[in-house]
């Protein structure tokens, strides 16, 4: 019964009135170790590419939240991020770009820059049916030492003239 009128008994067991709101904030936690304020810092990305900063927001869409490639690459391109403190690293998601997607991806940590410990090697997907938000990669469950260091590479595209990453 879809329509069901409440009784002088059920009505007294519901609270009524209004709530006014002046101003209301919502945060959100934003958890990406990559974000500033968690103290993730990009400290290389290929020359020509666009600002690569712009993917630690983890959240929000749009193409200021994008990174791709210069025109046609012809090798593997790499972004370098590094941390404050050592971070403990449990899984990682790579977005896929809409516009230029790409494919094949490696993920490394390092506890100082020397020595690298693959962590994710896979292919991110080109499209998703049911939109941009939901074409990426997410690998769970990663069991690696503390890391001070980490290397996003992509090593191909979908594409010829461009590879990307999204938020």
């Amino acid at each position: 019964d879809i329509f069901h009128v409440l009784t002088p008994i059920e009505q007294t067991k519901f609270p009524t009135g209004s709530i006014d709101f002046d101003e209301m904030e919502l945060t959100y936690r934003n958890h990406s170790l990559l974000f500033p304020s968690n103290g993730g810092k990009l400290v290389s990305a290929p020359p020509g590419s666009t600002d690569a900063a712009a993917l630690t927001d983890g959240w929000r869409v749009g193409a200021e939240r994008t990174w791709t490639t210069g025109p046609n690459p012809q090798e593997a391109q790499e972004l370098q991020f590094e941390f404050e403190t050592p971070v403990t690293i449990e899984r990682v998601q790579l977005q896929q770009h809409p516009e230029w997607p790409s494919r094949e991806v490696e993920v490394y940590s390092s506890p100082d820059g020397l020595q690298w410990t693959q962590i994710v090697g896979d292919v991110i997907p080109e499209k998703h049916d049911a939109g941009p938000m939901f074409a990426y990669l997410l690998v769970r469950d990663i069991v690696a030492p503390p890391a001070r260091k980490l290397k996003v590479r992509i090593n191909s595209g979908y594409k010829a003239e461009r590879w990307g990453l999204g938020e």
